[in-house]
């Protein structure tokens, strides 16, 4: 089912007329279901007509090139032969017992840290900042030692046998808040990467080209640092830690820089590729961006004062809570907000400066929120259903 799965989500983005994803979407089918080279060149062919074109295509060539991915998709399907999944897929790469390391110069501690962590399942971990995000980031990449406790790498380490740090970064790939720069193009950089973990020759050529395409660089590949944004800097730092197809990869803070249509593309591009049917990942990310955070991860760990005040899976958050939460903000004046939200029954209300909070009891579900602020003419600018969500925590 999984191959007709995908399969009928690029349908529908076809349908929807959503070419870009519709193309990104089949590069993934393709890489996840086939070993044919030829199938991967006519995705890359498609990619070439929408990406190096100046002027838009016509209807026709538009339907041609959508029409050529319909087929594609019925090739692949036809010469796919089911398969046991990867070894990998959703197995234990990374546990993590009493972890504790300690930094004299501000008296922080980031104490007793127990976690695990699987190939394809991204793990957000979240919380305010100067609380151990990047500590316990920069532990897991061997960029930083603990103090005490044990890392193990599962994933790697067979019948007890501890693997050095040389051997397991082959297997890791971390990128940190502040990227460096870099000299030359940004596709002879990634040549580079590529060739220094063993891809070369036609190989390397094939395999740069495909995630240029696949992170929307094309435009961008003979360009030099100082010529990019920051989202373009980050999909070139993304480009060179997926080239290789890493097992684990470690992101801090990626969105920190980047505006919201930014975030949007690099966030559902990491859904996908860490949920690769081929090369699932295990993908570490932090952030401050609780909710974008939230969207794409498997599991999530909050982060406060060095301690874990949630570890478990984003699903599971909020049930069996007697109450529900909801956000707003309104241009109405807080006093006939207050007024307004004291005629629903249990109901509490909160200010959190330029928005509020209005907590329920479970017979009261955000429809009915919304209706009787509705009927009490209060005007609502934005409102979102936080029952679920760990940002209920910080509030």
């Amino acid at each position: 089912m999984q191959i007709q799965d995908r399969k009928q989500e690029i349908q529908w983005l076809i349908a929807s007329d959503n070419a870009d994803l519709a193309v990104k979407r089949t590069m993934d089918f393709v890489k996840d279901f086939s070993n044919d080279a030829q199938h991967v060149q006519r995705i890359m062919d498609v990619h070439h007509q929408f990406a190096h074109i100046e002027t838009p295509l016509s209807a026709e060539e538009r339907r041609k090139n959508l029409f050529q991915i319909l087929r594609l998709l019925d090739d692949v399907e036809g010469n796919h032969v089911q398969r046991a999944l990867n070894p990998t897929d959703s197995t234990l790469a990374i546990r993590l017992n009493g972890i504790h390391k300690s930094f004299k110069s501000n008296n922080f501690h980031l104490k007793d840290i127990h976690a695990i962590f699987k190939t394809g399942e991204i793990t957000g971990i979240v919380g305010p900042n100067a609380n151990g995000k990047s500590t316990l980031l920069r532990i897991i990449a061997g960029e930083l030692s603990a103090d005490t406790g044990k890392m193990d790498f599962t994933l790697f380490q067979q019948n007890s046998d501890r693997l050095g740090w040389e051997t397991i970064k082959h297997f890791v790939s971390y990128v940190p808040q502040e990227l460096q720069p870099w000299q030359g193009t940004l596709k002879d950089n990634l040549r580079y990467v590529a060739a220094l973990h063993g891809i070369c020759g036609a190989d390397n050529e094939r395999e740069v080209n495909f995630i240029i395409a696949r992170l929307g660089l094309t435009r961008y590949a003979e360009a030099q640092w100082s010529h990019l944004s920051g989202g373009y800097k980050l999909r070139f730092a993304l480009a060179k830690a997926l080239i290789w197809k890493p097992a684990i990869l470690i992101l801090d803070e990626p969105l920190a820089n980047l505006d919201i249509n930014a975030q949007t593309l690099v966030l559902n591009d990491l859904k996908d590729l860490a949920h690769s049917f081929a090369n699932p990942i295990c993908l570490l990310i932090s952030s401050q961006h609780i909710h974008e955070i939230e969207n794409i991860s498997d599991n999530i760990i909050v982060l406060e004062e060095g301690t874990i005040k949630y570890n478990g899976k984003r699903a599971d958050f909020g049930i069996g809570n007697n109450y529900y939460m909801f956000e707003l903000t309104t241009p109405v004046n807080p006093a006939i907000l207050e007024q307004a939200v004291a005629t629903l029954p249990n109901a509490e209300l909160k200010s959190h400066g330029y928005y509020y909070t209005i907590k329920t009891p479970t017979t009261i579900p955000s429809g009915m929120v919304l209706n009787h602020l509705h009927q009490q003419e209060i005007a609502v600018d934005y409102f979102r259903d936080i029952s679920r969500s760990v940002k209920q925590m910080f509030l």
